[in-house]
Parts: structure tokens; sequence; C-alpha cells
């Protein structure tokens, strides 16, 4: 697998809107397609408290060619503020608007970034940076789960829970770190 340059990721016509490299003024972050990568960005504001996910989706929609993939890394200069986007794999075949997975840590060993232990990202900023390859052939079995042809905001996660693993909403408030379950708390 060989990675794309600027000239190939244009070429392929993976993504739409697609943006020359753009500085975002209210962060001085980048957007848009570089040397090597393309820098997405949020479609809506987003939240994010300390220790915990918060899922948003791309400005961009993705048509994924049979011959290319994509992986999801986070923007360091993000990451250095304790912003981080679950890495993901982006299917050949696949077509969507990109669900992310984004999470906040503060960084204590640095002075911090953000004047609020919680954070808010408008629409529009600039959230991670995708890094396209060439497959060594087209694949025969394209992208074609449940994630198909995703709608523009953030989308849940589809899987399914076995009913001998559901709990009420109730007994899971009650199972503590170590996947104990309390009774009569």
């Amino acid at each position: 697998m060989s990675v794309l340059s600027y000239q190939s990721i244009k070429k392929a016509d993976i993504l739409r809107p697609f943006y020359e490299r753009t500085i975002y003024e209210l962060t001085n972050l980048s957007y848009g397609c570089g040397a090597a990568s393309y820098d997405v960005r949020l479609n809506e504001d987003i939240y994010l408290y300390e220790g915990m996910v918060t899922l948003a989706s791309t400005v961009e929609h993705f048509t994924m060619p049979d011959n290319v993939c994509g992986v999801v890394h986070d923007k360091s200069s993000l990451a250095r503020t304790g912003i981080l986007v679950q890495n993901t794999f982006i299917d050949p075949g696949w077509r969507g608007y990109l669900t992310l997975e984004i999470s906040y840590h503060q960084v204590s060993s640095l002075p911090q970034a953000w004047p609020d232990p919680d954070q808010e990202l408008n629409a529009g900023t600039p959230i991670a940076q995708i890094v396209f390859h060439y497959l060594d052939e087209p694949t025969e079995q394209p992208y074609s789960g449940q994630y198909q042809d995703q709608k523009t905001g953030a989308q849940p996660s589809k899987i399914k829970v076995p009913d001998q693993v559901a709990r009420t909403s109730e007994e899971l408030r009650q199972i503590d770190r170590f996947g104990k379950v309390w009774l009569g708390r």
C-alpha cells in the first residue's frame, strides 16, 4: 500500500466538498488537502467533557473508491491539548459522512491550553487528519455494511447486544469500575 499524494487525493474525488489547504482563523488549525493527507472539519458544535467520548460528524462526505482505504488520525496540535480522535479505518467502497469518536483528557504536565476543563469546539473546527492508501489492487469485496451511506450528524453505534448481556439502566448504574454489580445501593 502506498500513501496518496495531494494530486492523487484530488484526482480520486473522494471528498465533497473538497478544500485546498486552509487555515481556520478561530484556532489557527489547518484543514483541507495537504501534501499527503486531508484534514476534515466538524459538522456541528460539540462539547467535550474530561474522560468521556463525544460523537461528531464531518463536514465532508466520503465516496471511497474500491482501490483506496483511509486511516483517521489525531491532529497533532489538538492531541497536545488532550483532544484525541480514536483512530478509525475507512474501508474501500464506503460512502457517507464520517462519524468520529472524540475524547478529551487534560494534559496535566503542560499549561492548560483551554481556559475551561470542559471544552466546546465549534462547527467548522478542523478535527482529524485522514491518510489515504492505495490497495495493491481494487478489492473484490468493497464495503457494504450497516454504515453505508451514513447520514450527516453524529450516528450512534448499531451494535446489537445479546439479551443475556443486556442490563437495565439501573443495573448499569450499579456496576463499579471492576465490572462487579452492586445490589441495593
